[in-house]
């Protein structure tokens, strides 16, 4: 079995650009799984909580990766007047060749 994805997630970078720290949304990504085979798919998921974020441009994963898919969804929940929200995105992601890759930094 050859394994073409071993990606830590410390290597996906989120950035948050030109947002003032106190409008900035809080971000994290995540994998499914770290490890995958040619022909199969892993997915990408990105979630901002907070205000200020906008949907990623997925094109930078175009250059090792099939984008499939893609998703979102937003929430917001009201505790004792309270408003939180969060943004979810989603992808799968389909290796283009074998061998390692990384996920790119994607700005939201």
């Amino acid at each position: 079995m050859q394994r073409i994805i071993r990606s830590a997630l410390v290597a996906m970078l989120l950035l948050v650009a030109g947002l003032p720290a106190a409008h900035a949304a809080e971000v994290r990504a995540w994998l499914d799984r770290d490890t995958v085979q040619l022909g199969e798919t892993v997915a990408l998921n990105i979630e901002a909580s907070g205000t200020g974020a906008t949907a990623p441009d997925f094109n930078a994963l175009k250059a090792d990766f099939d984008v499939i898919d893609p998703s979102s969804s937003s929430s917001v929940n009201i505790v004792n007047g309270q408003a939180t929200s969060k943004q979810l995105w989603g992808v799968s992601l389909q290796p283009r060749r074998v061998g390692r890759l990384t996920v790119p930094a994607l700005a939201v």
